[in-house]
């Protein structure tokens, strides 16, 4: 199994608009989703994927600070996961980063 980041809202849902990462340059993403739930019970294939990042060779990597606005918020949800997807450039299922912020509305 790929490592993943869950956040859980304890009262209330988020619609998210967009997210923020710092990653770590020791042990850099290649393949990450961010996913999200309204039910963290549910199967994880019944979450609905926010973006997705597909890296094709390490030089070409997103830098290291990187903001993406998502081009539709996100339905209601109360957990969201950054999930890796493949083992990372040095081949292993380390997931580091140094800063993670959601943007959106809490209700």
């Amino acid at each position: 199994d790929f490592s993943y980041f869950q956040i859980d809202l304890i009262d209330g849902f988020a619609f998210i608009s967009g997210f923020r990462i710092e990653k770590s340059p020791s042990f850099k993403l290649k393949d990450y989703k961010i996913i999200g739930t309204d039910d963290k019970s549910k199967d994880i294939e019944y979450w609905i994927t926010l973006h997705e990042v597909h890296e094709t060779k390490e030089e070409d990597e997103e830098e290291l600070m990187f903001t993406y606005k998502f081009n539709q918020t996100s339905p209601p949800v109360k957990c969201i996961r950054l999930v890796q997807t493949s083992p990372g450039w040095d081949n292993t299922n380390k997931i580091s980063f140094y800063h993670f912020d959601i943007f959106g509305t809490y209700i």
